[in-house]
């Protein structure tokens, strides 16, 4: 074996692509992994970031395993260790450590896999082939997990690495065998989306058998393209700084995208293939573009990223304008993905090639390690100032580009301007924001909106917009938060200025929230130990605080917390209580490791809709719940949309079968007509058998029964044989809704359907009045803009005529 892993097979190609696929399926897996079993807060992602990037630099510095075979066993026993271990421990100080050394001992194979090859093949081609591989491990990893769930992360990844031997050893034609029964079984059976990828994977291997295996080249610098005109210290700053600008980038796009097409699983997808896609351009291009062009597209790359960050968000508003649907959103965020990531990947091989294969090691940990950096950056930007996270993003843009071009006469010229435009790009850095956000909101068919909040933290984008009946903004209308573009709840004012008092929100907290706290009072005749996972509109506090001795409110975004404390305070009065507490931390974390048992939960989370939720809506999150409840207690319970029995794989009966899983008794809610919101509500129990009768006097006396159904564990209404429960096995058809929702949320106007864009465009054009290019016009234009440019292009001219001379 060790001759197949360190002879001339393991430069073909298909190799080469089958390491980067196995390194993307174990990255995926070590996620997913900590995500179901551990913790879904940013610990477990930067836990998972931070100890691979170490991983790969420890073994590119040292020669603690100088032996592919033993590096990729190392990587496949770790990995297992780690499934086992978080399978079995609860979350804490040792688990952390345990899964921080087995998770750096699983990324050392990548440092000894590229620390080894980088001596053997071109790098241009190595880094190419290798990305393509881990794309596509990424991109299947997020597939087979939404459409097996845990059996991809027991399974998979061993799979990944029989890909790998099966490569190294010249047996292509097996894996083109197992792909094709895979395709042929999920074309029958199976989730559409991994059809199409394990398609698109046989005929990448199809190419790659057809295609003559690489000719033994070492690494060298004998192409003028391959050539870089500075020094090799200065090469190493700016690969510091690619890697550092790649995180930023990749947090930029996925930060504005989640607004624009929400941050569900979907989105994330087109997100990973058209950032890393990137990448691959990047490297195929990085030997045919000489430092003379690569210097030129620096200085144009630098001015685009520059209106990409201020107008994406714009150009998303002007494409919802002219009613075109989804997928051309997506292309948006295919292009500008692809184009901005494309440019920093350039420099690797260049660097690598120009300098011979000694410094491959070095190069690749620079820019490693200014992947970490921009982590650690981001994070400390998102806990104390986000504003400064994208001008300092700019200047470390300006310093790379004047440090490939400071041979230049142009050098000074353009640091000069740099500066004057980054300068100009932060001080209006908010109101471009604020600008852009608003035409969002108004192509999205808001009336006149204000945006009153805008946040960003680990896990969402938060937003709350304020709609008015007038231009001047000074009649209110109604009052919206939004979570990654999604409305979270919302409500009116009345003429008077002040909320309504009903609203969708009330009547859902009502019988999620209120209907059982106030049931199990009467029952018990003392008041409550309550405990709200997520809630973060805070409005079940005051739903349940009349029945309440006290209330834990567990939610995983302050942000959220936040917005709602200093924007719907007024709505859900949480000022005026004090028997309550609110934590932050993940929901699943929390039960795991709180030692509190509770009278009544309340599960006040977001829809399944998206991977975060689907993996608390599940029969394996609702055994953890029934853990945590005082003998008699009850569990509360959204089925989001109303449980049909004609609908078995809808979302509310997908639901409801798993409470029926795990609980024996239980109530449901049926909210079928008017007045009642077309929701489902369960109330379940172990071991407390409900009456009927008392719920719904309950209703009726708060005036909440007209509409309603209300019906038992052993009713005929509902038939589950067909019925699957959601499961953290079986998270099939996630990605189906996804696009569903985002697409039925873009596409909010048809009556223009037979006109062609442009004339869409100038239709819709005459309804609202964008922001974003009359205040940018405005900037450009006035006095003070155009005397301090004026000055800096005259002094940016003489700083290069003296460097002429």
């Amino acid at each position: 074996m060790r001759d197949y892993f360190n002879a001339y097979e393991i430069k073909s190609t298909s190799a080469i692509f089958s390491a980067g696929f196995f390194f993307g399926i174990i990255q995926s897996a070590l996620y997913f992994t900590v995500q179901v079993n551990i913790t879904a807060t940013y610990t477990g992602y930067f836990l998972i970031v931070f100890m691979w990037i170490a991983g790969v630099v420890f073994s590119l510095q040292t020669n603690f395993i100088n032996d592919i075979p033993k590096a990729f066993l190392l990587a496949i026993i770790s990995y297992y260790l780690l499934v086992f271990i978080t399978g079995v421990i609860l979350p804490g100080f040792f688990i952390y450590l345990l899964c921080s050394l087995l998770v750096f001992a699983s990324a050392v194979s990548v440092g000894v896999f590229f620390k080894i090859l980088g001596q053997k093949v071109e790098p241009d081609k190595l880094f190419f082939h290798e990305n393509n591989g881990f794309v596509a491990g990424t991109i299947t990893g997020l597939l087979y997990f939404v459409d097996f769930g845990m059996w991809f992360v027991y399974l998979i990844p061993a799979a990944a690495l029989v890909l790998v031997l099966l490569s190294i050893s010249k047996k292509e034609i097996l894996i083109v065998l197992l792909l094709l029964l895979t395709a042929v079984f999920h074309g029958i059976f199976g989730n559409v989306m991994v059809f199409i990828v394990t398609s698109l994977l046989l005929a990448l291997y199809l190419i790659m058998i057809f295609k003559p295996a690489d000719k033994n080249q070492p690494p060298n610098n004998s192409s003028p393209c391959n050539s870089i005109e500075i020094g090799l210290g200065e090469s190493r700053i700016i690969l510091f700084i690619a890697g550092f600008n790649l995180i930023v980038l990749q947090y930029f796009i996925v930060r504005e995208f989640s607004s624009i097409l929400s941050a569900n699983e979907l989105t994330i997808f087109i997100i990973s293939v058209s950032y890393f896609a990137g990448f691959s351009i990047g490297y195929i291009l990085s030997k045919k573009i000489s430092t003379r062009v690569l210097q030129i597209i620096s200085v144009i790359y630098f001015v685009l990223h520059i209106f990409t960050f201020i107008f994406i968000k714009y150009f998303a508003a002007y494409l919802i304008l002219a009613g075109l649907n989804v997928e051309a959103l997506l292309l948006l965020l295919f292009v500008s993905s692809l184009l901005t990531s494309s440019y920093y990947s350039v420099f690797l091989p260049k660097i690598i090639s120009a300098f011979g294969i000694k410094s491959f090691a070095d190069s690749y940990t620079f820019e490693i390690a200014g992947s970490a950096s921009g982590i650690i950056f981001i994070m400390i930007a998102i806990f104390y100032s986000a504003n400064i996270l994208f001008p300092f993003y700019f200047l470390f843009f300006a310093a790379a580009v004047y440090l490939l071009i400071s041979k230049t006469r142009f050098a000074l010229s353009f640091i000069v301007i740099a500066f004057f435009f980054i300068g100009f790009y932060t001080l209006n850095q908010e109101n471009f924001l604020k600008a852009s956000a608003i035409d969002f909101y108004q192509s999205r068919g808001y009336e006149n909106p204000d945006v009153l909040y805008s946040g960003y933290s680990f896990y969402h984008s938060v937003e709350v917009i304020q709609t008015h009946h007038d231009a001047g903004r000074k009649i209110p209308k109604s009052r919206a938060s939004f979570i990654n573009g999604v409305r979270y709840f919302d409500n009116d004012f009345n003429r008077a200025g002040k909320f309504a008092n009903e609203s969708s929100l009330s009547e859902f907290t009502y019988f999620l929230a209120e209907l059982p706290a106030k049931y199990l009072y009467e029952k018990r005749g003392k008041k409550l130990k309550i405990l709200v996972l997520g809630g973060g509109s805070l409005y079940s506090i005051s739903r349940t605080s009349p029945y309440s001795e006290f209330t834990t409110v567990v939610e995983i975004d302050p942000l959220v917390v936040e917005s709602s404390k200093k924007y719907w305070s007024y709505f859900n009065r949480y000022n005026e209580l004090s028997n309550y507490e609110i934590v932050i931390d993940d929901a699943k974390k929390y039960l795991k490791t709180t030692g509190e048992l509770f009278d009544l939960i309340i599960m006040d989370i977001s829809a399944p809709y998206y991977l975060g939720t689907a993996l608390l809506h599940n029969k394996e999150f609702f055994e953890l719940v029934k853990t945590r409840l005082l003998p008699g207690g009850i569990f509360s319970e959204s089925t989001q949309g109303r449980p049909k029995p004609a609908r078995p794989g809808g979302t509310g009966m997908k639901i409801l079968k798993a409470v029926r899983d795990v609980f024996p008794f239980y109530r449901v809610i049926d909210c079928r007509s008017e007045p009642r919101g077309r929701r489902g509500f369960v109330m379940a129990s172990e071991n407390f058998d409900f009456s009927t009768a008392e719920i719904v006097n309950i209703m009726k006396s708060d005036n909440m029964y007209k509409g309603t159904s209300t019906y038992w564990e052993n009713s005929s209404h509902f038939d589950f044989s067909r019925v699957t429960a959601y499961s953290v096995y079986d998270l099939n058809g996630l990605l189906v809704g996804n696009y569903k929702r985002f697409n039925n949320r873009i596409n909010l106007d048809d009556r223009f359907d037979d006109e062609n864009f442009f004339d869409k465009i100038e239709s819709h054009s005459k309804e609202i009045n964008f922001i974003l290019p009359v205040y940018f016009l405005q900037q450009v234009s006035n006095k003070n803009f155009l005397i301090s440019f004026t000055a800096i292009i005259i002094v940016s001219l003489v700083l290069g005529y003296k460097k002429t001379n």
